[in-house]
């Protein structure tokens, strides 16, 4: 189990936060299990990746991390997202403007 508590600072100023994560692994010897980790800016979870790696000795797949890499500048990601969403996603530079693109997506 995992758990966190506390005030955080952010853009906004700080505001409260708290993390509480326990896993219990049942089942078929050697079954996988597959856990997501969720939660906003500065919520914990590289924190908690951190942790199954380091002392639960589980493998973490950093799907953000994938995402960076697969809608790099000439990947077949980055042509899907200027595709769906305009050239107004790119910065001067042709790489994605992540936050302008969260705008579209999410705002």
């Amino acid at each position: 189990a995992v758990k966190r508590s506390g005030k955080k600072g952010g853009r906004a100023g700080a505001r409260a936060f708290s993390l509480s994560l326990s896993l219990h692994w049942r089942g078929a010897r050697g079954a996988m299990h597959i856990v997501g980790l969720t939660g906003g800016i500065a919520s914990g979870k590289s924190t908690v990746a951190k942790v199954f790696e380091e002392a639960g000795g589980l493998r973490v797949v950093d799907l953000d991390k994938i995402a960076h890499e697969v809608t790099a500048k000439g990947r077949w990601g980055h042509r899907r997202v200027v595709a769906a969403f305009g050239p107004s996603v790119l910065r001067e530079d042709g790489c994605i403007d992540r936050a302008k693109l969260a705008d579209l997506v999410f705002g």
